[in-house]
């Protein structure tokens, strides 16, 4: 990886590391639904992501806080509940997310 990164520029690395995330994605689906996709059709879906990453980078969102208190509520018994979040940042530009699993008690599985 680090030969990699001396040889692109920040440009060239989001470009490398989207293309590598949307192949997976492709291939992921292709394994799964056995909805196999055009190359070309890959590289678009690669560049609408990274133009949509870029526009949103820069951009102040609400945050919880400002958008009023939010309270975790249990699932039913005998289920999981999966919460996820995202965050975008600006400096430097990227992102982050992460997830909590728990069950009908509150106690944490992962």
């Amino acid at each position: 990886m680090r030969s990699i990164e001396k040889k692109l520029d920040k440009e060239q690395m989001a470009w490398f590391f989207t293309i590598c995330w949307r192949l997976r994605t492709s291939r992921n689906k292709a394994l799964m639904e056995e909805d196999k996709e055009e190359p070309m059709e890959i590289i678009q879906a690669a560049n609408s992501l990274l133009q949509a990453f870029k526009a949103t980078c820069g951009h102040s969102r609400k945050t919880m806080q400002e958008k009023g208190t939010v309270k975790w509520s249990p699932p039913p018994m005998g289920t999981i509940k999966i919460n996820f979040d995202g965050a975008l940042f600006t400096d430097p530009c990227g992102a982050r997310a992460g997830f909590m699993a728990r069950d009908a008690d509150g106690f944490r599985l992962a």
